[in-house]
């Protein structure tokens, strides 16, 4: 797919990326799939099955981190369900690509050299407690019956060391193949909600043939408040837990740096000065500002304002861990 380009788009938790991808929709050309594509960032996922099968390789590691990528791409390709007690899915089957599942393990045949059965320690650790003492049961009925009677469960584990270049190729191809059932011949951009974070911003270019990003930054007062009313994390009001906050989000800033397929934004700037981010954005992608055909169906900048300053609102309430975010990130703060 020569002619599409990925565009991630990505965040640092409550910093307003969304509202980018809500942007972007009202735009001719884009397609969004309408789930965030969590494969590749989340543990279990593309990143570390890579460092697992060239970086960090040894035979067992690199079967386990096969096991772990295919096991959660099952469960994401489940549908996506608010029901209590429904299993976790993220729809990709439904969303994404309906051989989701069949692609992905093709995807993993094209990683490996060949198949071997095997009964390591490491697996039998991730077994529930009842599916270990029945393999053991039948491994010593096996053992004893000098094996005549074959109980005993092995598992099937993948050997895979390529290198660095033909794993980002066949990365690329197997992303090709998701998406290339569900774009339609006018898509000119594929919006990746929240599959890379700014950290490895480096991905867009390894994985895909011709990628972007965009990442959002918001003032982190406002990042923390929507954290405590929102649930998301959980803080006090003291300077400990400031400290602790600010650790956390100056470190996901680290190594993030704007260049030629790189593009940073403030979630307040598309909001207070919209036209100027919107230009910005046309500008980064290499589009016209008549491709913006769905003004404000998706994204409404004057409903969106409320979601700035809302700090003010808590301060007396957050007043120490507000205070030291001042202190210690102030570089990031929007005034």
């Amino acid at each position: 797919m020569d002619k599409i380009t990925y565009l991630a788009i990505g965040g640092y938790f409550y910093s307003g990326s969304s509202a980018v991808v809500d942007l972007l929709k009202e735009y001719r050309g884009f397609y969004e799939s309408g789930s965030e594509i969590r494969i590749i960032n989340d543990p279990y996922g593309l990143i570390q099955l890579e460092r697992a099968l060239i970086e960090d390789w040894n035979w067992i590691r690199a079967a386990m981190a096969i096991e772990d990528f295919i096991n959660y791409c099952k469960k994401c390709a489940r549908t996506k369900s608010y029901f209590p007690l429904a299993p976790f899915g993220m729809g990709y089957k439904d969303k994404l690509n309906h051989k989701f599942i069949e692609i992905t393990l093709e995807y993993i045949e094209n990683l490996t050299d060949f198949k071997f059965d095997a009964d390591f320690y490491a697996f039998k650790a991730k077994d529930s407690y009842l599916k270990y003492v029945i393999n053991r049961c039948r491994a010593g009925i096996e053992k004893y019956s000098g094996g005549r009677l074959k109980w005993h469960s092995k598992r099937m584990l993948n050997y895979s060391h390529p290198t660095k270049d033909y794993f980002d190729e066949v990365t690329k191809n197997y992303f090709d193949k998701i998406f290339m059932d569900t774009i339609s011949d006018t898509t000119k951009f594929i919006i990746l909600d929240q599959a890379i974070h700014p950290r490895d911003s480096y991905i867009i270019k390894k994985y895909f043939y011709n990628g972007k990003m965009i990442i959002v930054d918001r003032d982190p007062r406002d990042i923390f408040i929507d954290s405590v009313i929102n649930g998301g994390l959980s803080y006090e009001n003291s300077k400990k837990q400031g400290i602790e906050f600010c650790k956390l989000q100056l470190s996901q800033r680290e190594h993030q740096q704007d260049n030629e397929y790189v593009l940073s934004l403030k979630f307040e700037d598309l909001i207070l000065n919209y036209k100027a981010t919107c230009n910005t954005i046309e500008s980064f992608l290499n589009i016209s500002n008549s491709t913006h055909e769905y003004i404000n169906r998706y994204f409404k900048p004057e409903k969106s304002a409320k979601n700035i300053g809302i700090w003010k609102k808590y301060y007396q309430d957050y007043n120490l861990s507000l205070d030291t975010i001042s202190e210690l990130m102030e570089n990031y703060l929007y005034n």
